[in-house]
């Protein structure tokens, strides 16, 4: 990013529960749109967004299910793009979706098993993932970058 750009951080925190997925995403694509992040990649980081938040909720255990899920969102934008970085942070059990295994395609349908599609979601939309672990937190940074047309 060059000198002359400029930079914006937002922050939202909300209950870890089913029902506010959708107004989390709903703040992550107002907040983006409000901070001139393109469509392109607002689509892309809510489709991440809806898989970590549902994930959290899923496989975050009672750590996760008792306190607020947080996100920061951070964005940098300059003459030749921008880059919008949300930072999902949440009590549950650690996971690193930047390193975790994921399980190959099935060959068939019949052999086709529900689930474990979320990460590669993730790694697909997102440009960049950083992941840590502190003081009984998990924090994922999801970067998504675009250029201007």
């Amino acid at each position: 990013m060059a000198a002359t750009g400029t930079a914006a951080t937002v922050e939202y925190a909300f209950a870890a529960a089913l029902p506010q997925i959708g107004p989390a995403s709903s703040w992550v694509s107002q907040s983006c749109s409000a901070l001139g992040v393109a469509e392109e990649a607002i689509a892309r980081l809510d489709i991440c967004v809806n898989e970590v938040v549902a994930n959290i909720l899923s496989h975050g255990g009672a750590g996760a299910l008792a306190a607020p899920i947080r996100m920061q969102l951070s964005v940098e934008r300059d003459l030749e793009g921008g880059a919008a970085t949300l930072t999902v942070s949440d009590q549950g059990v650690p996971f690193d979706a930047t390193h975790c295994a994921v399980r190959a395609a099935a060959g068939t349908l019949a052999d086709a098993q529900p689930g474990g599609l979320g990460v590669i979601m993730l790694r697909a939309n997102a440009d960049e993932l950083a992941y840590r672990y502190h003081e009984g937190e998990n924090r994922l940074g999801i970067t998504v970058r675009w250029q201007t047309a």
